[in-house]
């Protein structure tokens, strides 16, 4: 949910969100387009939208079922639940409207890839000083 904020609004290492940016944290219920009339909009109903979906399409997943994405471009057969859910919750590889190969679903594996190399980074450390604790005391 983290590297979903973050691909979205870039919203970790901010001090502070706009009002847009806390409206549609998460890009539920965003679209190319513009925001889905009736949509659930705000910091909190976003983060329980995209929780939800997420969660809907993970379980809703059979082994290959296809999944147009790219506006059309490109028909995928996920191999696990986890993939077929991001792909239905954002329908894009890439942002086509960039000039280099970027956005969509290779922009959040990339976030969460960082993070959760950063997490076992500081796993590590944490680790690493209890061991430095525990032999100290020794």
């Amino acid at each position: 949910m983290v590297a979903r904020a973050q691909t979205e609004k870039s919203a970790l290492g901010k001090t502070e969100l706009t009002k847009k940016e806390k409206r549609e944290l998460m890009g539920a219920d965003v679209t190319d387009n513009g925001r889905r009339r009736n949509g659930e909009f705000g910091f909190k109903n976003q983060i329980e939208a995209c929780a939800r979906k997420l969660r809907q399409y993970y379980d809703s997943w059979t082994n290959g079922s296809r999944i147009i994405v790219d506006y059309g471009d490109h028909v995928i057969i996920p191999t696990n639940a986890a993939t077929d859910s991001l792909l239905h919750y954002t329908p894009h590889t890439t942002d086509r409207d960039l000039s280099y190969l970027d956005g969509g679903n290779k922009l959040f594996m990339e976030v969460y890839s960082r993070m959760r190399k950063d997490f076992e980074e500081q796993k590590a450390e944490r680790r690493m000083e209890r061991v430095r604790l525990s032999s100290s005391k020794k």
